[in-house]
């Protein structure tokens, strides 16, 4: 179908400026921890439904599953922004931002060999670093002085 391309982008598009704003209001009245495991919970949650649904053969929830991994991992993203500068002084962001941005590139590296292996490892993967990365957001602390 010539017009699935663009109506993929268009709801891409769309689902990504709505946790845009999600992550918005999620930072005006949730603390930033608990927004930041909500965000990573979605995604392995997210994960896990698509786990599933290709192991039960329910394709019709695996795009669900998708949308709400991607939305977890954007919200998350947003997070990454607003609150950096709350938990590092402010000659360290530069620091901060070169290693978060180097480990994100190098994680985009691996992520297609990942995806090449036998299922359920590519989700279950997922759903680990999802896991971890909430348990570890928790253990954030604000620093008194800079």
């Amino acid at each position: 179908m010539p017009g699935s391309f663009y109506q993929n982008q268009a709801i891409n598009g769309a689902s990504e400026s709505l946790c845009n704003v999600i992550a918005i209001f999620m930072n005006k009245y949730l603390n930033q921890k608990k927004s930041l495991l909500i965000s990573f919970l979605v995604c392995a949650i997210s994960c896990a439904l698509v786990m599933v649904a290709e192991m039960t053969e329910i394709t019709a929830i695996i795009p669900i599953g998708v949308v709400g991994g991607k939305g977890g991992i954007t919200i998350a993203f947003c997070f990454f922004y607003f609150i950096t500068v709350d938990y590092f002084a402010p000659h360290y962001l530069g620091l901060v931002m070169g290693i978060s941005n180097f480990f994100g590139r190098f994680s985009t590296v691996l992520a297609p060999a990942i995806a090449e292996v036998d299922e359920p490892v590519p989700m279950m993967t997922c759903i680990i670093i999802c896991l971890m990365a909430g348990i570890m957001c928790l253990q954030l602390k604000v620093p008194q002085d800079f």
